[in-house]
């Protein structure tokens, strides 16, 4: 008797070991890459954000759609395009704020996507500091292989601290100074920056 229950014991472990391992995603993929753009607006809270993404798809099934959490922010004027144009996008309010795109089905190779919107009160402003943080900016569900975080700051803002992380770069765009990080893989999840007048 106790031979049999060893027995049954051990095969509901390699049940629950089988289940357990088994990939749940109908296709595998992977982020190749992901560059977020968050640019303050001038004499406003609200933030122009941009989202590129490009992913690796490898099939056995076709990927045709994808989304991304973006805090809890109203989200206002969202535009998704890839390679051919306009792409279908939506915004849903759940405890976060959720963004989804479709597009045509690829079964292999990269798809690019492009989302920009306006993240609405997203800078909090304390006498004349402005705080930005974005805990969700590098939260995604399947590996980022390269990713790159990209503040673009208008003419009547100057950096005061970049908290999150912590070695920023910078270039100029335009009269935009351009403050930005590259990372691979993508490890660091949260920006957080301040800024004065």
């Amino acid at each position: 008797m106790n031979r049999k229950i060893t027995i049954y014991a051990v095969i509901d472990l390699l049940v629950i070991f089988l289940l357990s391992s088994c990939n749940t995603n109908p296709y595998k993929s992977h982020v190749q890459e992901y560059i977020l753009t968050l640019e303050p607006l001038a004499n406003s809270l609200d933030v122009k954000t941009t989202l590129e993404i490009t992913y690796l798809v490898e099939g056995p099934q076709p990927k045709n759609d994808g989304f991304k959490f973006v805090g809890s922010n109203e989200v206002d004027s969202l535009v998704c395009s890839d390679e051919k144009g306009i792409i279908s996008s939506h915004i849903e309010y759940l405890k976060e704020t959720r963004i989804s795109w479709q597009f045509e089905p690829v079964s292999s190779g990269t798809k690019k996507i492009k989302a920009t919107f306006i993240l609405r009160g997203m800078i909090e402003k304390t006498d004349n500091k402005f705080n930005i943080k974005a805990s969700w900016a590098g939260v995604f569900r399947i590996p980022v292989l390269n990713a790159r975080y990209n503040i673009l700051l208008p003419p009547n803002l100057k950096r005061l601290k970049l908290k999150e992380p912590t070695s920023w770069e910078q270039e100029k765009r335009g009269n935009l100074d351009c403050y930005y990080y590259v990372q691979a893989p993508l490890k660091n999840k949260t920006i957080k920056v301040q800024f004065e007048k």
